[in-house]
């Protein structure tokens, strides 16, 4: 009998045991579940204990964030400083977690039907024995039984854990396209990629792809990378009305790796052909480069037409073509642009 009257104080010894573990670095615990996240495995308000932190993929792990924060989700990946669990019943895996935040592997389910009938019978059994100390009446007898109940439970989902689905104490690192766009910088066409990073950076591009050819000449920062597309490709793209696709490769910090294919489109203005003082004027405003072929029809009187052709490459800005000299004078200008075949004729004099 006296046995049985100490068992309380060992159950609450146990109690105050189980709880400090919880702020102790040793890979022992005992946690009650208050989530569906491992169902069918682990049910809410079942008991597990943690023991030994030698985990493999497929274990089932308890990680700590705060003292009050504690996940027991299945390893799905192991790398050399983070871990990856998931819950059996949940669509996704957690993000990634270190693993110092591990407290141990689930060596234990303690079935909620065994352990809540075992401590409830405890408690009931110590203050049945203590009535006469604790003055109870005889209705507080009757209703007692129910209050112990609802009090193990509430203990149970408040002090030993508090696991949820709908609260994430981690926030899992993002990074995706903010933007594109090409630009001119120090006279050059570039194509600007931005990205929304939180906590994520760019720590190393490690390769760029135009059209499947590697590019040289790049620079990027934290968040932001800028290409120089080279003359030949800018020029079929303005030509052909080709997007701009792009590969690139990149290291990121927490051990990411980034590998993003971006399809970039490309706007143009029509090029602008005037004649002025018997000269052919070209005005090309993109900055995008632009060829044209340009053809000068020309006789005087009473002679035989004739031709004389070039080329010329024009990026964002005028140039200024001087004819030959003759009493009649007429010059074509044909381009492609965005894909299509464009026709200039004008009457010089």
């Amino acid at each position: 009998m006296r046995l049985f009257r100490e068992l309380p104080y060992v159950a609450l010894a146990l109690m105050a045991l189980i709880t400090a573990s919880r702020f102790l670095p040793i890979p022992f615990g005992v946690f009650t579940v208050a989530s569906g996240s491992m169902l069918p495995t682990i049910r809410v308000l079942d008991m597990v204990v943690v023991f030994g932190r030698d985990i493999h993929v497929g274990d089932i792990v308890a990680w700590i964030s705060t003292p009050t924060y504690c996940v027991i989700h299945r390893v799905v990946n192991i790398t050399d400083r983070y871990v990856i669990t998931k819950g059996d019943a949940n669509p996704v895996p957690d993000p990634p977690v270190p693993l110092e935040a591990v407290k141990g592997k689930i060596s234990i389910i303690i079935p909620r039907e065994l352990w809540i009938s075992v401590l409830a019978v405890l408690l009931i059994y110590f203050v049945y024995t203590s009535r006469k100390i604790i003055h109870l009446s005889r209705a507080a007898m009757i209703y007692l039984p129910i209050a112990i109940y609802v009090l193990i439970v509430s203990f149970s989902v408040f002090t030993f854990t508090a696991q949820t689905n709908l609260l994430l104490i981690l926030k899992q690192p993002t990074m995706h396209l903010s933007r594109y766009g090409v630009i001119e910088l120090n006279g050059t066409c570039t194509l600007t990629i931005r990205y929304y990073c939180d906590r994520l950076t760019l720590l190393n591009v490690s390769s760029v792809e135009l059209y499947g050819a590697p590019i040289q000449r790049y620079v990027y920062n934290a968040n932001t990378l800028l290409i120089e597309i080279p003359w030949d490709y800018a020029l079929f793209a303005a030509s052909k009305g080709a997007r701009l696709n792009v590969t690139v490769k990149a290291y990121l910090n927490r051990e990411g790796f980034l590998v993003g294919s971006y399809s970039v489109p490309i706007t143009l203005k029509k090029p602008i052909f005037k004649v002025e003082n018997e000269s052919l004027i070209i005005y090309n405003p993109n900055i995008f480069p632009l060829k044209f072929n340009i053809t000068w029809i020309y006789a005087n009187f009473r002679e035989p037409w004739k031709y004389n052709s070039t080329t010329a490459v024009i990026v964002n800005g005028m140039m200024r073509f001087d004819p030959p000299k003759a009493q009649y004078i007429y010059v074509d200008v044909r381009y492609m642009w965005l894909g299509a075949e464009f026709y200039e004729r004008l009457k010089v004099k």
